[in-house]
């Protein structure tokens, strides 16, 4: 998926209505980024997931390959407000209905 340009006022604030209703709407989100993920990329999964748990709904982040020492402290953020980490691609993630992609 390339990354493009919001260029308007009018499409961010569509953008940012579409995330409030389905943060509303959904039970459960599944926060993905890349393969050996940076601290901007795990950072932003764990931000979501804060939010999605402020909406009282199930979040979940899944790490996929190699993870920095010095990143393991954002994992222990998810651990302490209850946001799920996966590590193992053969884990069953549960009661998913949403998948977020993030990157920074």
């Amino acid at each position: 998926m390339q990354k493009h340009v919001i260029d308007s006022i009018h499409k961010k604030n569509s953008v940012a209505l579409k995330v409030i209703e389905r943060l509303s709407t959904a039970e459960g989100f599944l926060m993905l980024g890349h393969e050996n993920p940076d601290e901007d990329c795990i950072a932003a999964m764990v931000s979501f997931g804060l939010l999605a748990s402020k909406f009282e709904k199930r979040a979940a982040i899944y790490v996929t390959g190699k993870l920095q020492e010095q990143h393991h402290y954002l994992l222990e953020i998810c651990q302490h407000n209850m946001i799920e980490v996966y590590r193992d691609k053969d884990a069953e993630v549960r009661r998913i209905d949403t998948v977020v992609v993030c990157d920074t």
